[in-house]
């Protein structure tokens, strides 16, 4: 009976290493996973190497109408803000992740460009001479968006405020806000979608078109044209250069 328990205790514990020495592998397997820096060799051709179409992933229904989430970024009122400053300055911030820079555009109710003006790609721009001769002079009362776009090869970004109002006293111009409660709409790939959280699969070579409007009124649109991934393969030599 005691050989039979010593016998027992000496198997349980012969399992137990192998058990630990599996766990052990399969720790150093998923190590080796991790490890990115390691090149990857594949053959270059059709037949071999699938790559997926891009997705455009967008969330208008987790801000309920106010905010939209458009793959890693986040669109809303304050994507691009314009105010005067108290140096009297025209100061415009916007997200640089949605839009790079390009053309500010002031924009009248009517859909009329009455200006515009190249700006930097800082994502926080001034402009000190806005009240030349160059720029509408304004009105109290005047109501008007500010449209910031950006292209690039056959694509473009733009984002656009929700309406501005002038109140002009004592010489003094002050910016703010209309109130204009507006439905919000996603148009993807010019169909509307009346479900606010999904994404829609691009096609390469063909555009991909995107407009949000948020509830405050402001826009966010994009149209671009996937390109195909090119590969190649790169034969290291012996020769330098």
């Amino acid at each position: 009976m005691k050989i039979a328990v010593y016998l027992l205790a000496l198997t349980l514990s012969v399992v137990g290493l192998h058990s630990n020495a599996q766990s052990k592998d399969e720790k150093e397997n998923d190590d080796k996973y991790k490890d990115f820096s390691h090149p990857v060799f594949f053959a270059v051709d059709d037949s071999e190497v699938k790559v997926k179409s891009p997705k455009i992933i967008y969330d208008l229904r987790a801000g309920k109408g106010f905010s939209l989430v458009i793959a890693d970024s986040v669109f809303n009122n304050d994507s691009l803000k314009v105010q005067i400053i108290e140096t009297g300055a025209l100061q415009v911030s916007w997200d640089k992740h949605l839009v790079d820079g390009g053309d500010l555009s002031i924009i009248d109710t009517y859909g009329k460009e009455l200006w515009k003006i190249k700006v930097d790609n800082s994502g926080d721009w001034k402009f000190t001479d806005w009240k030349g001769k160059n720029i509408p002079q304004w009105k109290s009362g005047d109501h008007f968006r500010f449209c910031l776009r950006s292209e690039k090869d056959k694509g473009f970004a733009s984002i656009c405020t929700q309406s501005y109002g002038v109140e002009i006293a004592d010489q003094k111009i002050t910016l703010d806000y209309t109130k204009s409660p507006t439905p919000a709409r996603l148009i993807v790939m010019n169909e509307e979608k009346k479900i606010w959280k999904g994404e829609v699969e691009a096609t390469i070579g063909a555009p991909a078109q995107f407009l949000a409007t948020i509830k405050t009124g402001a826009t966010y649109e994009f149209m671009s044209e996937p390109a195909p991934l090119n590969l190649k393969d790169i034969i290291a030599g012996e020769q330098e250069n």
